[in-house]
């Protein structure tokens, strides 16, 4: 990847300094009603491009970085990852002068579009999510190939072999930034960070939830909410009906375009994300409606 050399904030693609001098990378494309996408694991921005330029013809599309993804800055601050990339989405949308939009997401996405909603309703007007991820599965695979990997090198090695873990190592490579960030941590203090926040992805007991929210929580929400269903071992049906259960002015639908079991199919194929294009004129029907 070419390395970024842009302004902090402004339109387009561009960093944004946040409170704790943490910076995002973000981009703006599109026009009209200010809506935000977020995409899953650990994906940046570039991979929601397809998707984001068909709503770009009809809406302002906000698409960005989530720290410890992509090109924006590296942060283990705070109880979890999720409660850190609220807070981070809250002020990335305030200071760009955005809310209230319309949030969206995908997969992990979906749990921190969810999450952001309950943490800063006034911010959202509607609210639209598929591939919910959730269950003692996909929370075994996050938690464990998310962290573990990490916690291991740092036992082994502390911080200097964190920093050659495939998936640390790119992101210092497309922020040269992040090594010192990563370095300046005691492996100690980053091990039992990891470890809390490896709890944000297993859900309790029999539970399905994950992430930090409760049945209460997601009770409250007052916004129109669109589910598309899941179908597979880490996006299951019934983590989409218990939000659609639990949320009272919510809609579950099937995708219309493509089958949510194929998933596994498409991540090999590295298509998971392109196809979510798809989803597209079901979720502008549903943006337009009074």
């Amino acid at each position: 990847m070419v390395p970024l050399d842009y302004d902090d904030g402004g339109p387009g693609l561009a960093f944004f300094t946040l409170s704790d001098g943490g910076r995002v990378r973000y981009e703006i494309i599109g026009s009209g009603v200010p809506i935000v996408v977020t995409p899953g694991g650990t994906a940046g921005l570039d991979e929601l491009w397809p998707m984001a330029h068909e709503l770009s013809r009809h809406y302002q599309v906000l698409l960005w970085d989530r720290r410890n993804t992509g090109r924006s800055d590296i942060c283990f601050d705070g109880p979890s990852e999720g409660q850190m990339w609220r807070q981070d989405l809250a002020e990335l949308v305030q200071g760009l002068g955005l809310g209230p939009l319309h949030v969206l997401g995908g997969s992990g996405g979906s749990r921190m579009s969810l999450f952001f909603a309950i943490g800063h309703p006034e911010l959202v007007r509607k609210l639209v999510v598929w591939n919910a991820v959730g269950g003692w599965f996909a929370g075994a695979i996050l938690a464990g190939g998310r962290y573990t990997p990490m916690i291991r090198a740092a036992w082994i090695g502390g911080m200097e072999a964190v920093a050659e873990v495939p998936q640390m190592a790119e992101l210092i490579a497309d922020n040269p930034r992040n090594r010192e960030l990563l370095l300046a941590w005691d492996p100690m203090d980053f091990i039992a960070r990891m470890k809390e926040w490896a709890r944000f992805y297993l859900p309790e007991g029999d539970k399905i939830l994950t992430g930090g929210m409760t049945e209460e929580q997601l009770s409250g929400l007052p916004m129109k909410t669109l589910i598309f269903q899941g179908g597979d071992d880490s996006h299951p049906p019934e983590l989409s009906e218990e939000y659609h259960r639990l949320i009272p002015d919510s809609r579950l639908i099937a995708p219309a375009r493509w089958d949510s079991h194929d998933w596994w199919s498409l991540w090999t194929k590295n298509e998971h994300f392109a196809v979510w294009r798809e989803l597209v004129p079901e979720i502008v029907e549903f943006l337009q409606e009074d």
